[in-house]
């Protein structure tokens, strides 16, 4: 079935005002990277989309173009303001992995910002696959759980992030097929038992507590509520009433700050529209990836 999907996905025409325009030709090769793109295409395109970038006189021009893959490959697996195609952003990570390791590893902790945060497992090494920025991801992820165990202990639970939702699991996904809980394991020099007494258990009811205090204060009818840093789970859930009722005032202003501070107004699948597509990745959100 990969080999006919191959044969049959033909890449879309390239028109005259494209082909003029360096950026535009370079964003012409993500325009085709859609869902069920066979990998063997996808890897094709992203490796043309290099290629493209390396095409300059100046060292300068072809920095900023590469700078501008990386951002792509983010939008389209951005969860919020991007097209949320996470299988895509994990095969874009592998080539990255290959392709850009040291501008991946500047942008690993930008990872659960823009997607989710078992994406940074991707990157740890498999038994048929080898990642060459694992050191830098497991690095990133055990220094989260120490700077949320931090948090805990200084009673600002309002500070944790989404790690302890998807802290890895002993013999499950995840330690299966990245043995992601035994490096885990060997990068703090403990046993599992410990690292389920001492973080996994702590970080996940801290989780939990976090949840609950949203709550608690919704009741009280205190209007103090940081949206920003509400769980997402519990924002879908009370942003629909519970929020409003609570303070209408509050909660329309900062979801008029939100996105237009994002600088995008746009639908996220006008992605054949190059101007709105370097509209969004030249947004203040996407000023936070480095080459």
């Amino acid at each position: 079935m990969s080999n006919l999907l191959e044969y049959f996905w033909w890449p879309s025409p390239i028109n005259d005002v494209v082909k003029e325009d360096k950026k535009l030709k370079l964003f012409s090769c993500f325009t085709d990277i859609v869902r069920g793109i066979p990998d063997k295409i996808l890897f094709k395109l992203l490796d043309d989309a290099l290629e493209e970038a390396l095409d300059e006189e100046s060292d300068i021009d072809a920095t900023k173009n590469q700078l501008d893959i990386i951002k792509l490959i983010f939008y389209k697996g951005d969860i919020q303001e991007g097209e949320g195609e996470r299988d895509i952003f994990k095969k874009c990570l592998k080539w990255l992995d290959a392709k850009l390791m040291f501008s991946l590893e500047k942008n690993i902790h930008l990872i659960p910002y823009y997607t989710r945060y078992d994406n940074i497992f991707e990157l740890f090494s498999g038994k048929n696959e080898i990642r060459n920025t694992e050191k830098a991801a497991l690095s990133f992820f055990c220094e989260r759980i120490i700077s949320n165990m931090l948090a805990i202990n200084d009673d600002e639970i309002e500070n944790l992030d989404n790690c302890a939702k998807w802290f890895p699991s002993e013999n499950k996904k995840w330690d299966k097929e990245r043995s992601a809980f035994k490096k885990i394991c060997k990068y703090f020099n403990r046993t599992p038992k410990e690292i389920r007494t001492l973080f996994i258990k702590p970080l996940k009811d801290a989780y939990e507590q976090k949840w609950y205090l949203v709550e608690r204060k919704l009741c009280k009818k205190e209007t103090n509520i940081d949206y920003d840093k509400v769980p997402k789970i519990a924002s879908k859930i009370y942003a629909q009433n519970a929020f409003w009722k609570n303070n209408h005032v509050k909660y329309s202003n900062w979801k008029i700050n939100k996105y237009t501070n994002s600088g995008i107004i746009i639908s996220n699948y006008e992605t054949k529209n190059y101007d709105n597509m370097i509209n969004i990745i030249d947004s203040e959100r996407y000023k936070l990836l480095k080459i």
